[in-house]
């Protein structure tokens, strides 16, 4: 007599086991992108405030002005010194590798986007300027904070001042505004 059973899986077997398999994969491949935007975000905050205090000590120890350049248009950080008159561009510790992520974007409504780079200048004194810079993460409006008050000068938080300061001392009314604008 013939076996007629053969050992091995179904047709309708190995379908329903594929579509299970891309119904998982499609709902774990957005958490894996958001997580990799996420990684991607602090990766580049911790570096840049890497940068920051390297620049600050080596400010501080070699008596030169130096200056950190955030570039959207070439998507760099660059890093120069003030030799006379004269700004050399630095070679640091993070070689060709430190850009900036695609995933930032300049926030248009909030900046003129003429020019496409900021600067944090940094004293022979270690001193440097608080600015906050806007920008789009996810097309979810962020600030770049860099305030050498905190013990991580470089911050990234969604909470949007409501307009752009180049330093940190806000409107004297800005604690009682309100929240909502009001409707015209």
């Amino acid at each position: 007599m013939l076996d007629c059973h053969k050992k091995g899986f179904t047709l309708i077997e190995l379908l329903i086991t594929l579509t299970i398999l891309a119904i998982v994969l499609g709902t774990a491949a957005p958490l894996l992108v958001n997580t990799r935007n996420s990684y991607t975000t602090k990766i580049f905050i911790k570096k840049l405030n890497t940068l920051l205090n390297h620049v600050q000590n080596s400010a501080l120890t070699l008596h030169k002005t130096y200056r950190i350049t955030l570039d959207f248009h070439d998507y760099k950080v660059l890093l120069e010194n003030r030799n006379s008159n004269n700004w050399v561009k630095v070679i640091h510790f993070f070689r060709k590798d430190f850009k900036i992520p695609r995933i930032f974007l300049l926030n248009e409504e909030k900046i003129d986007l003429r020019e496409t780079y900021f600067i944090i200048n940094v004293s022979p004194d270690g001193i440097y300027t608080p600015i906050t810079l806007p920008l789009l993460i996810k097309n979810i409006p962020h600030d770049l904070i860099v305030d050498p008050k905190k013990e991580s000068p470089i911050t990234l938080s969604k909470e949007i001042l409501p307009t752009h300061y180049d330093n940190f001392d806000p409107p004297k009314n800005f604690l009682n505004s309100p929240t909502k604008e009001p409707v015209k």
